[in-house]
């Protein structure tokens, strides 16, 4: 089946829907019943097929798996499963909210939405069947439910040291790690820079099987660790410095940087 798209029109009207009547989602089924999505507003993106019960594939995050587990599994799958799909096509916040809507609104509500308070129900319904809550990047990258699980197995998908299944388990590992280096350009642009991060995260995790590094606050409460890690990266070089560098020497530059705060905590 080709990959679906709504026409802005429909965009906009679901989007009033989700701010105004969120309770309208509970239990329901999407479709082009001319209320809410009109026949002449669902269209295809050529070039771009899938397999409309690719959802029925995905797992939830449970007393066996855990939250980032469960979404590596899940970007896996869907990466893989959107065959054609491009990072242009998938900046388009109509391809993202048709797909939510017709296709992925049972995981999604089950996911992200079940349980919730009936007060925050509106704004998670905006922040995970569009594109456009927060900034532009982050809509896409951190918010929407499906997009953000393309881009994280995109990203992933240029480590060439890693399996693609090891490289993604280990980026959504801990939240606060995805989130602090994908959100940086120098990290997210630059594959070689994103690899080199990986392989600094795994090698602390063979050190120390906790990864205190990556999780834990500053005895002085000034910041964390890995959020300093990544102030330095992206002070130290620059995208025309880190272009030239392959991932060894970027691995071996990044754990220095490691160090560095690692004694200067020592030292305090």
């Amino acid at each position: 089946m080709q990959l679906p798209i709504f026409k802005r029109k429909a965009v906009e009207r679901l989007w009033h829907i989700a701010s105004n009547q969120p309770k309208s989602y509970r239990g329901r089924e999407f479709g082009p019943d001319g209320d809410s999505i009109r026949d002449d507003e669902l269209l295809k993106v050529p070039g771009v097929t899938f397999d409309p019960n690719l959802f029925q594939q995905f797992v939830l995050p449970g007393p066996e798996k855990s939250i980032g587990a469960s979404d590596a599994e899940n970007a896996l799958i869907l990466f893989q499963e959107l065959r054609g799909m491009t990072p242009k096509i998938a900046r388009d916040e109509r391809v993202w909210c048709a797909l939510s809507h017709l296709y992925g609104h049972d995981f999604i509500w089950r996911r992200h939405i079940e349980g919730i308070a009936d007060e925050k129900i509106s704004q998670r319904l905006r922040t995970r069947y569009f594109c456009r809550v927060d900034d532009r990047n982050r809509g896409f990258e951190r918010n929407n439910a499906l997009s953000r699980l393309w881009w994280w197995a995109f990203v992933s998908s240029k480590v060439e040291s890693l399996p693609h299944a090891q490289a993604l388990e280990l980026f959504l590992e801990s939240t606060d790690f995805r989130d602090t280096f994908l959100g940086r350009p120098t990290t997210s642009i630059i594959p070689q820079v994103f690899e080199a991060v990986l392989l600094v995260y795994l090698r602390e995790k063979e050190a120390d099987p906790s990864v205190a590094f990556f999780r834990r606050k500053s005895r002085k409460g000034v910041g964390t660790p890995y959020r300093e890690l990544a102030k330095l990266i992206n002070r130290h070089g620059g995208r025309i410095l880190y272009d030239t560098m392959d991932v060894e020497e970027l691995v071996d530059l990044f754990w220095s940087l490691r160090k560095t705060i690692k004694e200067s905590e020592v030292g305090s």
